[in-house]
């Protein structure tokens, strides 16, 4: 009974370590999100006024510098975001983000930060519903050109991580599962398929984050057939996973040589 409960607890360590690291990446992600459309709400406020001068010549409305960092509690922890200052001397008006109010310190609809985002910034053209989805009215901040450079600059970033070279990378172990989430695009629930290795070292890194069918074979095999075309030659000793037998039938046929193992939180 003893090993058996220890046997649970290393379990249980092991799926809470591979959390701490998805909600610290998932937290870059917000940030960096909230970051960038916060500079496009401001500059398509300048353009707006680019033409409105003084006497002078002088713009009446311009950008000057940056505000202090503001902490921005959020579902996924606090996040630090910097917003740009405006000069705007026109007569009784002042420049204010739709996006992140001056007193907001708490966002209640973050939580679907992530999965919209990627959801919607990779996999459909609903970017829109994302950002409502985030923000709220607020999201009346940014206009459509903004919102298709952010959805421009958001697949971008996705695709230079998930083409990168993983040549020589030795993962030790590997924790992977479906994950399913509320916020609705489509008519079937959103899922990704998410795998995290850890390195001879101990480093523990996403390795894959993959918008699939479900979590069948297909595209289970998808997801293991692009890790070996990217340099991931050498198998896992072991994969560590719930009990989805399209993982595993997939696992056999791309890398035969790992070791299986249920994770003990689902057998449980």
């Amino acid at each position: 009974m003893e090993i058996l409960n220890s046997r649970k607890e290393a379990g249980t360590q092991e799926e809470n370590a591979g959390r701490k690291v998805l909600e610290q990446i998932l937290r870059q992600g917000a940030q960096q999100m909230l970051q960038k459309a916060i500079q496009w709400e401001v500059q398509e406020y300048l353009l707006t006024h680019e033409t409105e001068q003084d006497e002078s010549g002088r713009h009446l409305v311009v950008r000057n510098g940056w505000r202090e960092l503001r902490s921005l509690q959020t579902g996924l922890g606090d996040i630090e975001i910097c917003q740009p200052r405006i000069n705007d001397r026109r007569k009784e008006k002042k420049f204010t983000s739709y996006i992140l109010p001056p007193y907001m310190r708490r966002s209640p609809n973050i939580e679907a930060l992530i999965p919209a985002l990627y959801l919607a910034g990779v996999s459909s053209n609903n970017f829109s519903n994302a950002l409502e989805a985030i923000l709220g009215e607020q999201a009346q901040g940014l206009s459509a050109n903004s919102i298709v450079r952010l959805k421009t600059i958001w697949e971008g970033e996705y695709q230079k991580w998930a083409s990168r070279d993983l040549t020589g990378k030795e993962y030790v172990y590997w924790w992977v599962d479906g994950i399913y989430f509320n916020v609705r695009l489509t008519n079937e629930r959103p899922c990704l398929l998410v795998i995290i290795g850890a390195l001879r070292d101990g480093t523990k890194e996403l390795l894959a984050i993959w918008d699939g069918q479900r979590e069948s074979k297909l595209s289970w095999k998808e997801v293991l057939s692009d890790l070996k075309y990217r340099g991931v030659i050498k198998y896992p000793k072991l994969a560590i996973g719930d009990g989805s037998l399209g993982f595993w039938t997939a696992l056999e046929e791309e890398y035969p040589g790992t070791d299986q193992q249920r994770c003990w939180v689902h057998k449980t």
